[in-house]
């Protein structure tokens, strides 16, 4: 039977041939092609987690874990604290020993006054100076006596003073005598106690010889002078 219908041909007869053509020597091509981006693709979306282990969201617990090890640190270090220290008290200041009461080394009364404030005139010097002891009139022969307990620390006769003798009392102070005749066996290193003979007046003071017989008596606290005249007990 023959088809008299002009729709069922072709109407592009010359292009459906070429089309044809082109797919039967390059369809396999197109179809290699296809697979290649078919692969590539999922390889490109799958490669981030390829050999790496997928990591958990963190926990609340892991969250805290950093704090729970501070926690932990501190409870290790404060076992060596011992709960009871206590800072030790700071020792109590040791008292200075007290000024001893001193006795006059001679049995009478101050013919020349400490004085170190107001020029005093010096009949053997012809000149104003100060006094730094307390001068003592006396009789050949009397006995010179210490003042206080303590260690003799010098016997020496000087060019100004004649011979003398110095002790240091438990204060640290110290007593120097002058004009002393005769030093009674008194030596360095000597301990002797209040009211012993520590000499016999009637010696020479070169510097204050025109004041008569007396005996000088200073007492110093390191370089300075103190006035003994108030130290003096009855």
């Amino acid at each position: 039977m023959t088809n008299n219908n002009p729709g069922n041909k072709n109407k592009f007869p010359g292009k459906n041939s070429k089309v044809a053509e082109f797919f039967s020597k390059y369809g396999v091509l197109f179809a290699l092609g296809g697979c290649a981006l078919i692969i590539g693709g999922t390889w490109f979306f799958t490669r981030d987690k390829q050999g790496l282990p997928e990591q958990a969201a963190p926990t609340p617990a892991a969250l805290e874990a950093p704090q729970s090890q501070v926690d932990t640190d501190l409870s290790e270090h404060l076992k060596d604290v011992s709960p009871t220290a206590t800072i030790p008290a700071a020792p109590a200041p040791t008292a200075a020993p007290a000024a001893p009461k001193l006795r006059a080394p001679v049995e009478g009364k101050a013919q020349k006054a400490f004085s170190v404030d107001k020029m005093l005139y010096s009949e053997t010097l012809g000149q104003w100076q100060t006094h730094a002891g307390v001068d003592f009139a006396v009789t050949d022969g009397q006995k010179i006596t210490a003042p206080a307990d303590g260690a003799v620390v010098a016997v020496y006769s000087d060019q100004l003073w004649g011979n003398c003798v110095e002790i240091r009392h438990a204060d640290g102070k110290i007593s120097k005598l002058c004009g002393l005749k005769n030093l009674d066996g008194i030596t360095k290193g000597s301990q002797v106690k209040q009211g012993a003979a520590v000499g016999i007046a009637g010696g020479n003071i070169p510097c204050e010889q025109e004041d008569g017989l007396h005996v000088h008596y200073e007492l110093r606290d390191g370089e300075k002078p103190v006035n003994v005249q108030n130290l003096f007990t009855p």
